[in-house]
């Protein structure tokens, strides 16, 4: 390991190889006129001294920044069979960020898809994903966590959902396939009134603030089935939930009361 001396930085160079546009690789002598480099830090310096007191004062510079630094001030060396840089810290122009995309609210955000969470928030109309969900094992089902196998009885690897689980997915955290799926089952039929329309509301025969404040290992799941799915026009629909707010207020009563999970 290369350790550097008072403000001088110790910069890896990333291995690139430009192509030109008939496919030929061109070497790192073509580009001699260029007067500056980019690299990453793989050492930092304690930094210069202070004329008063004798201290060093703190880099701004730390391991693994991408930066942009002179290319003749620098000192080239080797170690281990890598070439490196030695800089001092004045030699570098700046210091490359890679900003999160742009939100549609022009806020700054970290992308997710994938990850899993470490704990539940609560939110009870949408459940936590199983943990078959975040497998990368080829051929397992992302929902159920079984092997698919194929009619020969080998695994198929290149599908990770069986077609039911997909669909049962799909209706529990997407809602327009929820209104997919009850427009092909009741037509757009009223279950209480009859009535036949083009508006009309998907609704859960079990409210789901049943659900509120239920540990994640005791949620039922059949509370989120096509099952517990109802159509109902605008009316019908709006009567039902002004029956329902004595539920949501008795369980956010309890929830303060106790101040934890039931």
């Amino acid at each position: 390991m290369v350790i550097p001396m008072d403000a001088r930085v110790v910069i890896k160079k990333p291995s690139r190889e430009e192509m030109s546009s008939g496919g030929i690789i061109l070497p790192d002598s073509i580009d001699e006129g260029k007067q500056t480099e980019q690299g990453i830090v793989e050492a930092v310096g304690p930094g210069s001294r202070n004329m008063n007191d004798g201290q060093h004062m703190p880099m701004d510079i730390k391991i693994g920044d991408k930066i942009i630094f002179t290319k003749f001030s620098a000192v080239e060396i080797s170690h281990n069979g890598e070439d490196l840089f030695v800089v001092m810290e004045r030699d570098i122009i700046a210091k490359i960020e890679e900003l999160m995309p742009l939100s549609r609210f022009g806020k700054r955000h970290e992308r997710t898809f994938g990850k899993k969470k470490e704990e539940w928030d609560g939110d009870f109309r949408k459940p936590p994903k199983p943990n078959s969900y975040y497998t990368t094992i080829k051929g397992q089902c992302r929902w159920c966590g079984t092997m698919i196998v194929k009619e020969d009885g080998t695994i198929n690897e290149r599908r990770s959902w069986h077609e039911d689980c997909a669909t049962e997915y799909m209706i529990i955290y997407h809602s327009k396939e929820q209104r997919a799926h009850l427009r092909k089952r009741d037509g757009g039929k009223c279950n209480h009134c009859g009535v036949v329309g083009k508006r009309w509301d998907a609704d859960h025969v079990r409210p789901l603030v049943e659900q509120k404040f239920v540990k994640a290992k005791d949620l039922d799941w059949s509370y989120y089935g096509l099952d517990n799915l109802q159509t109902l026009c605008k009316k019908c629909h709006r009567k039902k939930t002004t029956s329902e707010v004595h539920l949501k207020k008795k369980r956010n009563t309890k929830y303060k009361r106790t101040k934890k999970w039931q």
